[in-house]
């Protein structure tokens, strides 16, 4: 599973890598966004 975090707060998306990263040790973290703009911008850009 690829786990992209889009989170604007940066203790909460911290907290939220921490988890998924506990929980879901497979997971592959492919990034982690803080806007709206830059979330819209990998979107389109990345498969």
């Amino acid at each position: 599973m690829r786990v992209l975090v889009i989170e604007d707060e940066n203790l909460a998306a911290k907290r939220l890598i921490k988890l998924i990263q506990e929980e879901l040790p497979e997971a592959e973290l492919i990034g982690n966004l803080d806007t709206v703009t830059a979330s819209v911008h990998w979107l389109e850009t990345n498969p």
